[in-house]
């Protein structure tokens, strides 16, 4: 049984040079970086919300619009 987890270790080791990190190292940072971005889309949103997709129509002088 030692000599397996020994073997496990190794292959374990050789992958991580191979990588040049964890696969949970890599996993976390791929985490982090969606998290960042669902944060951004979420303040992006919640800071357009109220306001209109359509610019105010044109008005000409005495209050009427311009045709």
């Amino acid at each position: 049984m030692q000599v397996f987890l020994d073997q496990q270790q190794q292959f374990r080791n050789q992958m991580g040079g191979i990588l040049g990190q964890t696969p949970w190292a890599l996993m976390n940072q791929l985490t982090e970086r969606n998290l960042q971005m669902w944060n951004e889309f979420q303040r992006n949103l919640s800071g357009n919300v109220g306001q209109s997709t359509t610019p105010p129509p044109n008005k000409a002088k005495g209050g009427e619009q311009k045709r």
